[in-house]
């Protein structure tokens, strides 16, 4: 039988204060916490993404998934920064951090 968005929800929950009750702890990982809460992926990712619009977790691409909002400062979307900067912009970035760290 498959699990309803919902009920992967709310297992979710009780595995985040269970696993993470604090703000900032860091939730596990998407492979185990499908075997967790009894879901596929695709119903994880739903109800992370619920988690995530209710400001319970936030979650950042390589880093991992943390209970709370997101830090401020944050850029609304993570690739914005890189979507913007064009190869120039990166040249300059770099004349200004390489030469003080060579140095």
């Amino acid at each position: 039988m498959r699990m309803g968005r919902q009920e992967a929800r709310d297992r979710l929950w009780r595995i985040l204060e269970e696993r993470a009750p604090a703000a900032g702890d860091r939730l596990p990982p998407e492979r185990a916490l499908k075997d967790l809460v009894g879901c596929s992926r695709e119903t994880l990712r739903t109800a992370l993404a619920a988690l995530e619009a209710e400001g319970q977790i936030w979650r950042h691409v390589g880093q991992g998934t943390f209970r709370g909002r997101a830090p401020l400062g944050r850029p609304v979307r993570d690739a914005l920064l890189l979507e913007a900067a064009t190869p120039a912009d990166l040249m300059d970035a770099r004349r200004l951090l390489e030469p003080p760290v060579a140095a």
